[in-house]
């Protein structure tokens, strides 16, 4: 997982994670040089300011993050429509559903 999502990261820059729960909790277990890049993560209506030992920032205000790319921690089965939603809104949405056994 972690080789594969290395690629698909590239180096540098404002790497976010959309999500703050069990599959990004997986990201940062079974990929943790990804997670290392990870700078947030972000959610809609969060309802904490820390997840992972990372700020989680509300999804209306990501803009100010100025994200290079967003990693899409969410259930694998639902990344597609994440992505959409990322991509319909200007982000280069990272998934990573086709690297796991279903």
């Amino acid at each position: 997982l972690e080789g594969d999502l290395g690629e698909r990261v590239g180096q540098g820059g404002t790497l976010i994670c959309f999500g703050s729960g069990g599959w990004a909790a997986n990201l940062a277990a079974y990929a943790p040089a990804i997670w290392e890049q990870v700078r947030a993560t972000t959610v809609d209506n969060p309802a904490t300011t820390i997840h992972l030992d990372k700020p989680v920032v509300e999804y209306s205000n990501l803009h100010e993050q100025a994200p290079d790319a967003v990693i899409v921690g969410v259930n694998p089965g639902r990344q597609d429509m994440v992505s959409q939603r990322l991509r319909r809104d200007g982000y280069r949405a990272i998934q990573w559903n086709d690297l796991i056994d279903r």
